[in-house]
């Protein structure tokens, strides 16, 4: 009876749709995801991947604080620090990282560049699904450690 092979991180994230400088504006962002068809966009700060805003993160740090959408910059709400996975990171590591960090989605990077974002939903279904094909069924998602 052989083990199933991890899944790694690469197999789970979903392709960086957006990407926008700290500097552009959330208005700019908006209107960006909009016509993507997205909910996030990967910030950076010169050739540095600082972290995901979100539609929400739109929402909650701007709109509500009656923040003016057109001066207002990403990096102005984007978290300086946030996680950073790389691609090679197996779905068992990224939940723990994400875990660690309380949060629910970073950005996926391949060799410093972002190429996608992975979230914790995404993550608990690719662990609850075998990667070898062995059982096809599809199983409800597993809780995050």
């Amino acid at each position: 009876m052989s083990s199933a092979r991890p899944r790694y991180v690469s197999e789970v994230a979903t392709a960086a749709a957006v990407s926008l400088s700290a500097f552009a504006s959330l208005a700019d962002a908006a209107e960006k995801m909009a016509a993507a068809g997205v909910a996030d966009v990967i910030v950076y700060d010169a050739d540095t991947v600082r972290g995901v805003v979100t539609d929400w993160d739109i929402i909650v740090r701007a709109i509500v604080e009656r923040r003016n959408p057109t001066k207002t910059r990403l990096g102005e709400i984007c978290p300086r620090h946030q996680l950073t996975i790389d691609c090679s990171a197996t779905v068992t590591e990224a939940i723990a990282l994400l875990h660690a960090r309380s949060t629910r989605r970073a950005p996926v990077i391949e060799n410093g560049r972002p190429t996608g974002i992975v979230t914790a939903a995404a993550l608990a279904h690719a662990r609850s699904i075998p990667a070898d094909g062995e059982d096809s069924s599809v199983r409800a998602p597993t809780a995050l450690p």
